[in-house]
């Protein structure tokens, strides 16, 4: 059995009511780099995401070191009705992956063109990168598997028994490459970028991905993904291939 679906099993067999891992994507950004004081989709929402949470016994969090993931996680957490509460981490594989300085260019380009969808042409490379410097969405995705197995690990290590949220506070277009390539759809893994916009597009502000354990057996667990309000089987088996993939390179 592989890494992943035995960090799975292991959570659900430490008495858990509830466990979660969950992407979010930052609020929005203002001039300085920070996080809009002032419009709504800013400090605000990451402040009211926070209250929002269900209470439980315990929130910890991870995040991209970019300032406006860092301080949407910590403010999640720091406003979260739980018990208990653990600073986030920064995480490297949680930040925007390199791009070349042409690149980023003509992303920025493309992003301010009101017909076109920057995050979509990023999507459409695929396993391909759209130059040598930068990452492919294939490579972002390992990333994010990566990102999400720490989370669990990290609920892992807690006291059993204990009901935990964890954050993963990072960038859009991030984590929908992952999401791409585990998720069950109409009974096919492997959904292509055109049903990512059918599915709503990339992640909106202050959005999250939520993954859920949950125990099916004595022996046996299920991790799934909330998405928007429709519940996704996972494949686990190219989730576990993704994270192997990131770790031995």
């Amino acid at each position: 059995m592989h890494k992943i679906q035995n960090l799975t099993n292991t959570i659900a067999s430490q008495d858990r009511t509830y466990a979660v891992a969950q992407f979010v994507r930052h609020g929005l950004k203002g001039p300085d780099g920070k996080l809009d004081q002032n419009h709504p989709d800013g400090v605000a929402k990451a402040i009211q995401f926070g209250k929002d949470l269900t209470p439980q016994d315990l929130i910890l969090g991870y995040h991209s070191a970019i300032t406006r993931a860092q301080q949407t996680t910590e403010l999640i957490i720091e406003n979260a009705p739980h018990h208990n509460k653990i600073d986030s981490i920064a995480l490297p594989e949680l930040q925007i992956p390199q791009f070349s300085p042409e690149m980023t260019k003509l992303y920025k380009q493309i992003a301010s063109d009101p017909t076109r969808d920057g995050a979509e042409w990023y999507l459409s490379f695929g396993d391909n990168r759209p130059d040598e410097e930068t990452f492919s969405p294939l490579e972002t995705a390992e990333r994010m598997a990566f990102g999400l197995v720490t989370g669990l690990e990290a609920i892992s290590n807690q006291t059993p028994n204990q009901s935990i949220d964890a954050i993963l506070g990072t960038h859009s277009c991030l984590p929908e490459p992952l999401l791409q390539r585990i998720l069950v759809v109409n009974g096919q893994t492997g959904i292509n970028n055109v049903n990512i916009m059918e599915l709503g597009g990339i992640l909106k502000l202050v959005e999250p991905v939520r993954f859920n354990i949950t125990p099916n057996s004595e022996t046996q667990a299920n991790l799934t993904c909330t998405f928007r309000g429709t519940n996704y089987e996972i494949d686990m088996d190219r989730l576990n291939n993704l994270y192997t993939s990131y770790i031995n390179k």
